[in-house]
């Protein structure tokens, strides 16, 4: 066998395949091992006789698999990485790397290691073919073959197995210095090129198989492993069996380790890799196609036809190859595609730009879907090849479509639909979309057909171009663009592109470098655990901060049992991420290639519990604010993940690969979630996702084949009071290469984030680290603040005729004038016609003796009976002219009924005996009753609501002074007759029989309030048709702005009605206030008004221009609180006066109770929780008040800060609580720099109390006590919140950091409990939980190992200290102190100092608990106190600031008052460097 396969290894000619007898030897008879038939079968593992070299690492062992490969480590999962592209997470040799089934006799696989003379030989043969300079014969080989093994198939009855087969090898050949791999594909060996994946979700994709070398992860390599692919679509696959890099088709060798630096593998290099001879079809250099994968299967030229015989063509036709260089590769440090890379934006070019040595054209060669040709063009010296039995293309011949069956019909295509060729056009920015705007001639729209062209550059050439029928043209899609974009004509349609300064697919634009935020719905069910949920109407919002890659995502309204289980689904506001990423050079993110319309599918399977979740999210473009308009519907089940549990999701990197017009990207997570009692476990879930968008097939545009989404940070929070979760997360998007050594490099700020520019502006790079800010597309500024430009006011819109230009953030839109609607075309308005109105152009049906007609809208009209009669159907009778029992039997008669039950809702009277009215009646399904005459008309204030005493009727009518005003008007109307008189009034009467305080005339439709006598309010007539005025009597509702109105009113009703030129009449609303929106009817000026009528500076606009925006909130009413009812009960039982000695519950202005709460004026005061309970031990003597913490934070106020820091921080500085945030104070020297104070940190929904530093590695700590947890955040611009522990705690109200033993200590007086912890929260323990009432400030000695901290019980305060571990626990203070609220240990000084609100001191002793001090005896009200220099510093309640103290004398030297005026708490200070010392 030896001999024979030398033989035919030295006799094979040039463009021959091998035959399988050209294979290494192979079988059980061979000494192979027979891998167990299955679909993801793995063998044994094989200890190697010898380690083998794999990159930069030796393995000891080698696992072979069904699918195609093998590895030096055990398989993951087959969905973890069998329909996943390169880099793999675990090391991968890979000959046919496919979803493969040996099932049911369906192929074999043999695996062997081998060291016979025979095997070594042919393999280093093999190898000095292609590495003739290594001289290499290795003394080790490891032999894999699959013979005959198929792809793996759903087999239904419907569809039986397929007989197509593969078969290939893979020989590892090594010695102790370098390995080397040989992949063998035999002739008619490959039958399948790639497979389906199980699971395709929605996506119809087959897979081309990879071949190729991945490194894997690995702790010792701290880039992102390194990779080689051979393949990279189906006809790269289809190319393995006739090319080779080693000039034996079939046959191809690599370098793939090496005790030397090896970067990464290299392949073969030959005088000449491509077969001399036939060519079955078309072929590319290392059997590269930029073609997508959806595109794979559209060759014009297959390689086999459907029996899967060869084509043949004649042997005459070769094609040749120049020589490449393969050691010459660019991306050689991190993964290789071959000669183009799949993701490098230059490496999309057509073949006239890359350069002559690498192009290879074969003679046959079909036009690709995705490379820009030229046209034909023809030339009488040429010599033009094709295949056999395809006419040639003469000049001065002309061509049309045709039904010919020949073949030159069937292969030849000049140019694809799908593809335009290229042409003098190009497209320029910034005209508008309504322009053409080309260089050269513009196509005109007809048959196709020989058409001359000249060029301009001296060739006379007759040129042929062909226009396809029915061409959608730029002048057809007027309107079709977004505003910032320009439309381009091309041979096959037309497309639109963005203006420079935006970014999107054409069709959706957005300025370059500004935010942009999403608002949708969120809807579906979904089981928790064993819980089934429901969304209905929740909120979703994001928003992203696009110049540096941050996106913010919430929904709102999350049913409680989901909570925290809805942690993990991150691609919720993934999506966001990845739409908005920061670009890397030549990169996009997703919102450039989709734009505002797509659908994006996920599907997240769980482990180990299989729950699977289905997510489905479609964006339906922009809505009226320029905002993304997106649904999210949620489908399946999710594990459940307890509330008490803390979730942890470390950052990652997703590959996203584009074909056609869908993107795919599949991925396998982790995340942590810690329970109440510290048990971490580790979970993970497959995620799969697909973006499917409109894609304009007639521009050449090339998105890359793949690129990688890095995610630097991302969390997940739950906000039970809210019922909010939210998603953080900031990402970019750039090469599959990038590795973290690469992405740890200094790059220009504008690729990372770390720019300064302002969130609205665009960062523009300059050289090395240089860069400047730019303010987005409308916006201006300097680029470091930038502000809304107001294209409105300045005429920069391009709205149509008759429309209103409406400004935005960042943008405007345009909405059409009052009486107008949009046109078809959606650009221009056109006037609306006028609503029909048949009360108004006689086209009722009402009689107009007994009804009148009232307008409904829309055409539609009602008719109301006067008074006195009843309606029946569309007839109004009188009253008086008929009977009750009459009456009775018309109305169900005119119901449909037969019997005596009347219909709901209507009203059937009641007779007696004779036929006559029922003095008391009552409507059977509303349950009002009222007491009715002879006549049967109801007596004025007689009528009793459901649930009362039905009226007695048989007492005489009321007379007041509406009723007889009533009576006697309708008794002289019915002495007239039914009918009543036209122009006579009847007054309305309450059920008191007042005069009610809307009046309208029955038949004029005039309405006008009235006083309590019946006189009319003046000013308060409308018209019939207009909505009447809301009428009350002025002494029991008087606002200030219907005072206003009346008395302005008042003023001209000695010039009638109608108000003088120029006179403004204010606006009041439903409840009396002033009218966000108040207009002068006469001048036409619109302005807005605040709650006190005060016109809002800039609010005014010009008459005939849209009014302004006025967004002022209606008042409303809110339900009174716990704390709101219990004092108003009190009050009323102490009489509404109670004495200094009687207790009333303090609330504050949103109606919780107020932390603290005192006794009247007795001086006794304590603190309580949220719910008003008193907190055990805070009750103090006359004379001292509590410093209470208030555990609920206010409600939330827009628009909320960036939750970010948000200044550069360096030198020495303070940093301090105050509720919602955390203030920076900068310090010269010791002296408080207060010019540059700010806000560092922005926590909307806290209540920030303890904080501390960690100077190892430059974080923030503090404590929530509205949240209930502890979290950090480092100190870089832009870092964002941690939840370090958020299970377990009540009230945190002190916190100190150990920077030598990287732990925290924190005191909750909820809980009376002192903890501790690792700083990323694990290995928590309880250090005391007794003895301790209210422990607060806390602090400690890192070098001596010391904890410190206060309890500020009013029984018994004490200073206690003990060791770090909790041992030697002792008493330091109790006497002569009252309230220790603050407590700082002075490195310098080696002293424990507090500040104590009860005494008013500030005291320092000794460790030793000897050299007791005083510092300051004349504070305020001191919260925390901190120790920095020759200084004290501390917050002070009183001030609501920050106090500095010399220590040496004791005098106060200075104080910091923020702008924002509210309590400030804990405090702490900031040095550039760790304190130094010894223990």
């Amino acid at each position: 066998m030896y001999p024979l396969l030398l033989a035919v290894l030295c006799l094979l000619a040039p463009g021959t395949a091998l035959p399988r007898h050209g294979l290494y030897p192979y079988g059980v008879p061979r000494g192979d091992t027979l891998l167990p038939g299955g679909d993801d079968e793995t063998s044994d593992p094989v200890t190697l006789t010898q380690p083998l070299l794999f990159f930069e690492a030796q393995f000891n062992q080698l696992y072979v698999g069904t699918n195609g490969i093998i590895s030096p480590q055990d398989f993951p999962r087959e969905t973890q990485y069998v329909d996943d592209g390169f880099p793999t997470d675990f090391p991968v040799i890979a000959p046919f790397l496919s979803d493969i089934d040996t099932s049911n006799g369906r192929g074999k696989i043999y695996y062997r290691q081998d060291v016979s003379d025979e095997i070594v030989n042919i393999a280093a043969r093999h190898i000095q073919r292609g590495f003739p300079e290594a001289a290499f014969t290795p003394t080790n080989v490891f032999l894999v073959t699959w013979e005959n093994v198929g792809a793996y198939e759903e087999v239904t009855r419907h569809s039986a197995s397929s007989n197509r087969l593969n078969t290939f090898q893979a020989v590892l050949a090594y010695d102790e210095s370098d390995a080397y791999a040989v992949f063998i594909y035999p002739e008619d060996g490959l039958q399948f090129f790639g497979t389906r994946p199980k699971e395709s979700y929605n996506v119809n994709l087959e897979l081309p198989a990879r071949v190729g070398f991945s490194r894997g992860e690995s702790e010792t390599v701290k880039r992102e492993a390194p990779f080689y692919s051979l393949t990279t679509s189906e006809q790269s696959v289809k190319n393995l069996y006739q090319s080779s890099n080693v000039g034996i088709p079939g046959v191809w060798v690599f370098h793939i380790g090496s005790i030397s630096e090896l970067d990464n593998v290299i392949p073969a290099k030959f005088g000449d890799v491509s077969a001399r001879g036939t060519h079955t079809g078309p072929t590319k250099t290392l059997l590269h196609e930029e073609d997508d994968i959806e595109d794979a299967d559209e060759y014009s030229e297959p390689f086999y036809e459907d029996n899967g015989d060869d084509l043949e063509y004649p042997t005459s036709e070769t094609t040749e190859m120049e020589p490449i260089d393969v050691y010459t590769d660019r991306n050689i440090n991190t993964g290789s595609r071959g000669v183009l890379d799949i993701d490098d934006p230059n490496s999309h070019t057509s073949h006239s730009d890359v350069e002559p040595s690498l192009r290879y054209t074969p003679v046959d060669e079909s036009l690709s879907p995705r490379e820009p040709v030229n046209p034909y063009q023809p030339n009488e010296s040429e010599d033009i090849d094709v295949p056999l039995g395809e006419p040639e293309i003469q000049p001065g011949e002309s061509w049309s479509e045709t039904d010919d069956d020949s073949s030159y019909n069937k292969n030849i295509s000049v140019y694809p639909e799908t593809v335009a060729p290229p042409s003098n056009t190009e497209i320029l920015t910034g005209y508008p979309e309504s322009e053409v705007v080309s260089r050269g001639d513009q196509l005109p729209d007809r048959d196709y057909r020989r058409n001359p062209i000249t060029e301009d550059v001296g060739l006379d050439t007759d040129v042929f171009a062909y226009i396809p029928v029915n061409r959608e043209t730029c002048n057809q899609k007027r309107g079709h663009c977004s505003h910032h974009a320009v439309c381009t004509d091309y041979v096959t349609g037309s497309c639109c592109h963005c203006q420079e300064s935006y970014y999107g697919n054409g069709l959706h634009c957005l300025p370059k470098g500004a935010p942009h935020r999403v608002n949708g719905k969120v809807s579906g069910n979904i089981l928790v655990g064993q819980t089934a949920l429901s969304f209905e109407g929740a909120d979703l919002h994001a928003y992203a901060v696009v110049n540096d890659g941050r996106a913010y995502t919430a929904i709102s309204q999350v049913p409680e049992p989901a909570s925290w289980s809805l942690a993990p689904l991150i691609p919720i506001g993934g999506l966001f991420g990845w739409l908005f990423a920061l670009e890397k050079p030549g990169y996009q993110n997703g919102f450039s290639i989709t734009g505002a319309k797509f659908v994006h599918n996920i599907e997240m399977v769980f482990y180990p519990g299989q729950e699977a979740v289905y997510i489905t999210q479609t964006a339906d473009g922009f809505d009226s604010e320029n905002y993304i308009n997106l649904k999210t519907k949620i489908q399946g089940k999710i594990p459940y993940i307890p509330q008490t549990s803390t979730i942890q999701i470390p950052q990652y990197t997703e590959l996203y690969h584009y074909s056609g017009s869908v993107v795919t990207s599949n991925a396998v997570r982790e995340y942590t979630v810690t329970s109440e009692s510290n048990e971490v476990q580790k979970f993970s879930y497959r995620l799969r996702q697909n973006i499917t968008y409109y894609d304009c097939e007639h521009a050449q545009r090339f998105p890359p084949n793949a690129q990688k989404l890095s995610v630097d940070r991302v969390f997940a929070l739950y906000n039970k009071d809210e019922k909010v979760v939210r998603y953080a997360i900031t990402n970019h998007v750039g090469s599959v290469h990038d590795s973290p050594s690469q992405e740890s490099q200094e790059v220009n700020p504008c690729y990372d984030g770390t720019h300064i520019c302002d969130t609205r502006a665009q960062c523009q790079p300059a050289s090395g680290l240089n860069y400047s800010c730019v303010c987005a597309s409308g916006f201006h500024g300097d680029g470091h603040e930038c502000a809304d430009l107001n294209e409105c006011e300045l005429g920069l819109s391009r709205c149509g005729q008759n429309t209103v230009c409406v400004n935005l953030e960042g943008s405007y839109k345009c909405d059409c004038q009052s009486g107008y609607s949009f046109s078809a075309v959606g650009q221009s308005c056109e006037l609306t016609p006028a609503p029909v109105n048949p009360c108004e152009d006689g086209t009722h049906t009402c009689e107009k003796s007994s009804s009148r007609c009232v307008h409904r809208g829309d055409g539609v009209f009602a008719c109301e009976c006067f008074p006195g009669f009843f309606k029946i159907g569309e007839r109004c009778i009188a009253e008086s002219s008929i009977s009750c029992s009459e009456r009775r039997r018309l109305l169900l008669e005119e119901r449909g009924l037969r019997g005596l039950r009347p219909l709901l809702g209507s009203f059937v009277p009641d007779c007696d005996d004779q036929g006559n009215y029922s003095p008391l009646q009552c409507h059977g399904s509303t349950g009002y009753c009222w007491c009715v005459n002879e006549r049967g008309e109801e007596r004025e204030g007689t009528k009793t609501p459901p649930g009362r005493p039905q009226p007695q009727c048989q007492t005489p009518e009321k007379n007041t002074p509406c009723l007889v005003e009533r009576r006697r008007l309708l008794e002289e109307q019915r002495s007239r007759g039914a009918r009543p008189a036209l122009g006579s009034f009847v007054p309305q009467c309450d059920d008191e029989g007042n005069y009610s305080p809307l009046q309208c005339h029955g038949s004029t439709g005039y309405c006008w309030c009235v006083d309590r006598n019946g006189g009319e309010v003046s000013g308060t007539r409308t018209p019939p048709g207009r909505s009447p005025s809301q009428c009350t009597f002025p002494e029991e509702n008087t606002t200030p702005c219907l005072a206003e109105r009346r008395r302005l009113l008042e003023e001209q009703r000695p010039r009638g009605p109608r108000p003088v030129l120029g006179g403004l009449i204010p606006e009041c609303d439903e409840e009396g206030n002033y009218s966000p929106l108040q207009c002068h009817r006469s001048t036409g000026y619109c302005w807005c008004v605040d709650r006190n009528g005060e016109e809002i500076s800039g609010s005014r606009t010009q008459p005939g221009t849209s009014p302004p925006q006025c967004n002022i909130p209606v008042p409303t009413q809110r339900p009174q609180s716990v704390c709101e009812r219990w004092k108003q009960s009190l009050l009323e039982h102490y009489g509404g006066n109670p004495t200094d000695q009687q207790y009333v519950p303090q609330c504050d202005a949103y109606g919780d109770f107020s932390p603290l709460q005192c006794h009247g004026n007795s001086g006794y005061c304590w603190c309580v929780d949220k719910n008003g309970q008193e907190l055990p031990g805070s009750r103090t003597q006359p004379g001292m008040t509590p410093a209470c913490i208030p555990s609920v934070a206010p409600p939330t106020m827009r628009p909320t800060p960036r939750p970010d820091v948000g200044v550069a921080t360096t030198g020495t500085y303070l940093l301090y609580a105050q509720g919602q945030q955390i203030g920076y104070l900068p310090l010269n020297g010791a002296k408080l720099n207060k010019e540059n104070a700010r806000t560092l940190l922005s926590l909307h929904g806290s209540i920030v109390v303890g904080i501390d530093y960690d100077c190892q590695e430059k974080k923030v700590y503090w404590t929530d006590v509205a949240g209930r947890t502890i979290n950090r955040a480092g100190l870089e611009p832009g870092a964002e919140p941690e939840i370090i522990i958020s299970t377990g705690l009540m009230s945190t109200e002190g916190l100190a950091i150990d920077y030598l033993r990287r732990t925290m200590f924190w005191t909750d007086s909820g809980l009376d409990k002192i903890e501790s912890s690792r700083l990323d929260g694990s290995d928590r323990k309880v250090l005391f939980d007794t003895q301790l009432v209210n422990p607060r400030a806390i602090t400690v000695d890192p070098v001596r190992g010391n904890l410190y901290w206060t309890d500020w019980n009013r029984e018994a305060p004490k200073i206690e200290t003990s060791f770090v571990d909790g041992s030697n626990r002792r008493i330091l203070v109790n006497d002569d102190i009252g309230l220790p609220n603050g407590l700082t240990f002075d490195p310098l000084t080696k002293q424990i100092c507090w500040s104590d609100a009860g005494t008013k001191k500030l005291e320092c002793i000794l460790s030793n608990g000897t050299g007791r001090r005083e510092i300051q005896s004349n504070l305020n009200y001191p919260f925390s106190v901190v120790a920095y220099a020759n200084h004290f510093y501390h917050t002070d309640w009183r001030r609501d600031g920050v106090i500095s103290i010399n220590q040496d004398n004791g005098q106060i030297t200075d104080e910091y008052l923020p702008e924002q005026r509210s309590h400030l708490y804990g405090i702490t200070a900031v040095y550039p460097s760790c304190p130094t010392g010894r223990k």
